[in-house]
């Protein structure tokens, strides 16, 4: 997503993948916050805990971080109502195009 934003990289690109962008990614730059600076994190801790490194409850304290998270999940009904859309424009126009390759 960055190349798409950089005039040097996209000059090859049609117009009608432009104007599509939000279509083609739709919320990732979300999901991808949400798990770089909060769920990331939360299982970075539970790796860095020695306690939990090597027992049954390392399980339980995962399961916690997902519950505990389980609000942002729903970021991903965006993604995954546009979904069908995206395919569409990906096959119509961005499959096989020098950029995405």
């Amino acid at each position: 997503m960055i190349k798409f934003d950089d005039p040097e990289q996209y000059r090859s690109l049609p117009s009608i993948i432009l104007q599509n962008k939000t279509i083609l990614f739709s919320n990732l730059p979300d999901i991808y916050a949400f798990h770089a600076t909060s769920f990331l994190r939360d299982l970075q801790q539970i790796y860095n805990d020695s306690l939990l490194i090597n027992t049954y409850s390392i399980g339980s304290a995962i399961a916690s971080c997902f519950i505990k998270r389980k609000s942002n999940f729903k970021l991903y009904e965006q993604y995954v109502l546009n979904k069908s859309q995206s395919e569409h424009i990906w096959e119509q126009y961005c499959c096989g195009h020098s950029f995405f390759t």
